[in-house]
């Protein structure tokens, strides 16, 4: 049976008790936060976001089109031999430099395996620790509040990213701000046979206004077992649209696939494909002026997955939508 040490043993365990009184929340928050997410990119405190400009791209791997708002951590609960150790959030800004989440499946790191670096002291690896919404619950932090920008309406709309998307969190250092290089080397990184594109740029270079360019995959999410976008995926369709309207494809057809993963049957899989892409096209028909435009939409279910279907990761990415330009017949 597990020891439980009282509060704040943690901080005493390491020499870095400090006497002041603790403070829950994030209402006295002064400290930059930085996160690493698992795709590369980093979000950060708004404060260090600036202006949003057309230059920019969506997820360079410095990401200036979603902001941090919050992390929802009040408390950071782990397990070394038979003690527990709890910090609560005043003493993690003070104490720790950063948090790197090393268990992506499981739910909300609901004891999960972290590995926890002091700013002074030892690094601490541990397989069973907890990022608490609210000290004193047993309720993990299972997603982040972030501010996504609509590059569409000009404005910032609050939203939500699952925990599970995180690797590290950064406390009072800019050290993740140093990943990030200039966009367009970034966009040619990012391309490839089988590659992401995740800006207009990107997408109108690898389509080509001739209709003459190769398909391009969007991670486009959508809600589990259902047609309708995901509010974060938002602004990746809206960059499709702007590469569109960039390449003034009158007399042109855009064909956009929709492919799953192999969870669930082929049939169902093949249906919820061609919804998808007819979601993608609804979206654009809507919101952009496509005039002179042909677009065809067909669902290819689980039937050509660009990786194998085991793991999270590889089933996120063939859970996608393949766009393509051609010239209309």
């Amino acid at each position: 049976m597990r020891k439980k040490s009282v509060f704040l043993l943690a901080v005493l365990f390491m020499g870095l008790f400090h006497p002041d009184s603790a403070v829950s929340g994030e209402k006295n928050r002064h400290n930059r936060i930085s996160v690493l997410l698992r795709d590369g990119s980093v979000i950060t405190t708004p404060d260090l976001q600036g202006a949003v400009t057309d230059q920019d791209g969506m997820f360079t791997t410095l990401n200036r089109y979603v902001q941090l708002k919050s992390l929802s951590i009040d408390a950071l609960v782990f397990y070394q031999g038979n003690n527990k150790y709890v910090f609560d959030w005043e003493q993690i800004i003070k104490n720790i430099h950063s948090i790197e989440l090393i268990s992506p499946d499981l739910d909300g790191y609901d004891h999960g395996a972290m590995i926890i670096t002091p700013k002074k002291g030892k690094q601490i690896k541990t397989s069973d620790a907890t990022l608490l919404q609210y000290i004193g619950h047993d309720q993990p932090t299972s997603r982040l509040t972030i501010l996504e920008y609509d590059s569409y309406n000009k404005w910032w709309r609050e939203a939500f990213l699952d925990i599970q998307k995180v690797k590290k969190i950064v406390f009072g250092s800019d050290e993740l701000l140093k990943l990030a290089p200039s966009p367009e080397p970034q966009v040619e990184k990012r391309s490839g046979k089988d590659g992401f594109e995740t800006t207009a740029d990107g997408i109108s270079k690898r389509l080509h206004p001739d209709g003459s360019g190769q398909g391009v995959n969007l991670n486009i999410e959508f809600d589990v077992n259902s047609a309708k976008i995901r509010k974060y995926s938002i602004p990746l369709v809206q960059e499709l649209g702007k590469a569109l309207v960039s390449l003034k494809p009158n007399g042109k057809t855009l064909l956009i696939n929709g492919h799953t993963d192999s969870d669930g049957s082929k049939k169902y899989n093949l249906k919820l494909s061609k919804k998808r892409a007819e979601s993608v096209k609804a979206y654009l028909m809507k919101h952009y002026n496509l005039q002179g435009l042909a677009i065809q939409t067909k669902g290819y279910g689980e039937s050509t997955p660009i990786a194998p279907n085991k793991g999270k990761e590889n089933k996120q990415k063939n859970r996608r939508v393949e766009v393509k330009l051609k010239p209309s017949e």
